[in-house]
């Protein structure tokens, strides 16, 4: 083999890995919608081991912001601190009596909900349904 002719071999080999990896790259996967968290959601709880009913309300504030209230049938009601939206979960931010914060997250499929809470030692398995609008 001329050395031109190896020089143009070794040149089409190290070019097609990544002919061939260029080729094969998937391509960009679409991009997810985010929820529309705005209403009430009817949960049910488990707080220390009992569980109860919960109202989680979602409101858009004058600034465009998002807030609300979380209303326990055992603790009251609190207001949220913070919600932060991505895909189809939501994250939603409070304190406790004791100052302890809590987070929640909540994703959403159709009118489903599921998800989770947590504390400084507590926490729980999150079900119930995002009501139909009043």
């Amino acid at each position: 083999m001329s050395p031109r002719l190896f020089l143009l071999a070794a040149a089409v080999m190290a070019a097609a890995p990544l002919h061939g990896a260029l080729a094969q790259s998937a391509p960009p996967s679409p991009t997810t919608t985010e929820i529309d968290p705005v209403g009430t959601y009817d949960l049910t709880i488990v707080v220390q081991g009992t569980a109860m009913g919960s109202t989680v309300k979602i409101e858009k504030k004058a600034d465009a912001t998002l807030g609300g209230t979380v209303t326990t049938q055992a603790y009251g009601t609190f207001p949220i601190e913070a919600v932060k939206v991505s895909g189809k979960t939501m994250t939603i931010s409070l304190t406790s009596q004791d100052g302890s914060p809590i987070s929640i997250s909540l994703t959403l499929e159709g009118d489903q909900v599921a998800g989770e809470w947590s504390m400084a030692n507590d926490g729980s398995k999150i079900t119930g349904t995002k009501l139909p609008p009043a």
